[in-house]
């Protein structure tokens, strides 16, 4: 969500003399207090090695044996907003600050009195958003065995972000190429939303929305949503450039919202808000991307590690809330030809 302000502070230190050692770290708000409670994953470039959960004073640790392959932390506490950072070979403390969830999003939800897009588009924007995109291949076929939790739920709008561990089910999620290719082409010739057919996809009111937080996740690196979007730099921090980008076309369901891209200029993580015609749901969602493969340059698919989609109902939202554990990845064009022989 576009709204969301979650910030970090990363602090690292080498511990000499330690070898191997646990990997440690604290998770604060705003005003530095300790939030107990939050979920770490630590991640690969392709899957979930270890979770741990910060204690009363905000520490949480990891053991050398799941940190060998570590190159991002995924951190969510509820109430907070979501927040990847990456780690490096030898790191073995960080400090990480989460901004409260909802501190912006009500003016923006509950009023109905959304912010006016940006209209411009600046070359260095246009450089940053280039590189990142450069660092992704397109037709690599994504397939998940059966480690993608879902949870659907009703909410009100103060949980809105919140998840219930509990509900979780489990399922597969994979697409090719040939999927991704047929949906752009719809988001070129409709936009980002067309109406609802009826009971097909009974979760949906009165749109079907572009799932930019799963399938079309890759969406914000292809070139289409380059040319559709103006581009400029919101803010630079330590974890990276915030993006913001708005639509050139409005004639047609449009988003706007904006990108975290990484100071190794691979993307960190994409908000956004559908705005369609009459009615309006105030639709739109979030997600966070995989960190980045080995430093050798290779180009890598746009894997989502989390994605959120929201919409406003009657009386409350409806939110579906994806989470990833492991991706086996093929570079084919069609995902039956990947037969398990995928690449973790």
């Amino acid at each position: 969500m576009s709204a969301r302000k979650v910030v970090c502070v990363v602090g690292l230190w080498l511990i000499p003399g330690i070898a191997p050692a646990q990997f440690r770290g604290t998770v604060r708000d705003d005003s530095g207090k300790p939030v107990a409670g939050a979920l770490v994953e630590l991640w690969s470039p392709t899957q979930r090695l270890g979770g741990a959960v910060s204690a009363a004073d905000g520490g949480f640790a990891f053991e050398p044996s799941v940190t060998r392959d570590a190159a991002a932390l995924l951190v969510r506490a509820v109430g907070y907003g979501m927040l990847r950072t990456s780690v490096t070979v030898g790191d073995t403390a960080v400090s990480l600050r989460l901004s409260l969830l909802t501190s912006q999003l009500a003016p923006l939800v509950v009023t109905g009195s959304r912010r006016a897009c940006d209209n411009r588009d600046e070359p260095a924007a246009r450089d940053l958003w280039h590189a990142a995109a450069q660092r992704y291949d397109l037709r690599f076929t994504w397939a998940v065995e059966d480690t993608v939790r879902i949870v659907a739920s009703r909410v009100p709008f103060e949980r809105l972000g919140v998840v219930d561990t509990a509900a979780w089910t489990l399922g597969m999620l994979g697409w090719s190429g040939d999927f991704f290719r047929l949906q752009t082409a719809r988001i070129k010739d409709h936009g980002y939303a067309v109406r609802s057919r009826g009971l097909v996809q009974a979760w949906y009111d009165s749109w079907d929305y572009a799932a930019l937080e799963s399938n079309l996740a890759p969406h914000f690196v292809d070139s289409l949503f380059g040319r559709m979007h103006r581009l400029s730099v919101r803010q630079t921090g330590p974890l990276g450039t915030e993006v913001r980008f708005c639509p050139r076309r409005r004639d047609t369901p449009h988003i706007d919202g904006t990108m975290l891209i990484g100071r190794d200029t691979s993307l960190v993580k994409a908000e956004w808000h559908f705005y369609t015609p009459e009615p309006d749901e105030y639709a739109g969602g979030e997600v966070a991307f995989t960190p980045r493969w080995s430093g050798n340059g290779a180009a890598q698919p746009a894997m989502p590690i989390t994605g959120l989609f929201y919409r406003r109902g009657v009386r409350d939202f409806y939110q579906v809330w994806l989470d990833h554990r492991h991706w086996y990845v093929c570079k084919t064009e069609r995902l039956e030809r990947c037969n398990g022989a995928g690449v973790p």
